[in-house]
């Protein structure tokens, strides 16, 4: 039974990771739907990435070949199909995808590296991992929350350069710790994978608050300018009624003057 779970759990495995890195690849993206070609070759390639790479004896290789080609395979998707113009932007997602792709089951793992379990648990807690990896992407995708914060990265080039920066550092010091982790000169570490969690989110969400909040202060710019040329303009209907005012004033004293003048000259011709 334990060797029928093991053959399935390494054969499944790299379709885990695979489905997930496009599931969240798609959501950063702003929920663009991939075409069922593109999903299908880009599953099979990633699956053969990972089936490589967790067939090389170095585990600096394990830890480091999949993940970076897997970047690399999520980037040219997003550049094929034209969905960002910006190739940093479409890096940073392609690398937070692949973050967030392997964080569940590195959890499961640090966890379960700090008590001792059977090697039957062990491989049941990671198929259950990535079962729950999956529906965690899916969950999140279905919040249809559209991120869309290309042009606002686009126009904060430094904000975007530390984004950057700060995803590819984690993606090496990740690939780092799970190198140890494979020596056992690393046990794993439950604030690492917390921190690493935290610096995602915060990769994900900066750019999206700073965004809206942007937006609102645009919107709070707009509505005073709107409330500026209402004030002109009712100030200027005053101005216009002042001046209505008085010509209103003038015409009734030159119409009085003329009835005055009209009335003297009819007594004046009836007298003589």
């Amino acid at each position: 039974m334990f060797q029928v779970l093991n053959i399935f759990n390494v054969i499944t495995w790299p379709l885990f990771e695979s489905s997930v890195m496009l599931i969240w690849f798609s959501t950063l993206l702003g929920q663009h739907h991939f075409s069922k070609g593109t999903v299908v070759i880009a599953s099979m390639i990633l699956y053969v990435i990972n089936m490589i790479g967790n067939s090389f004896e170095s585990p600096l290789l394990r830890a480091s070949l999949a993940s970076t080609l897997s970047i690399g395979v999520l980037f040219y998707i997003g550049w094929r199909q034209h969905i960002i113009s910006n190739k940093r932007v479409l890096l940073l997602y392609a690398s937070v995808s692949s973050l967030l792709a392997y964080w569940v089951v590195n959890f499961e793992m640090t966890m379960t590296s700090l008590v001792s379990v059977p090697v039957f648990v062990q491989t049941s807690l990671d198929f259950l991992a990535n079962i729950l990896a999956v529906i965690l992407a899916l969950t999140f995708r279905r919040l249809k929350y559209e991120w869309l914060t290309e042009s606002f990265l686009e126009k904060h080039g430094i904000q975007l350069q530390i984004l950057l920066i700060s995803s590819l550092f984690l993606r090496i010091m990740n690939d780092l710790l799970a190198y140890f982790f494979a020596v056992q000169q690393f046990t794993g570490s439950i604030w690492w994978d917390f921190f690493l969690l935290s610096i995602i989110l915060a990769i994900i969400f900066v750019p999206v608050i700073s965004n809206q909040q942007e937006l609102l202060l645009d919107k709070i710019n707009q509505h005073d300018v709107e409330m500026a040329a209402s004030q002109s303009y009712t100030q200027q209907l005053e101005t216009k009624y002042s001046e209505f005012r008085f010509f209103k004033h003038d015409y009734k004293n030159i119409l009085a003057s003329l009835e005055y003048g009209i009335a003297s000259v009819s007594y004046t011709h009836l007298r003589a």
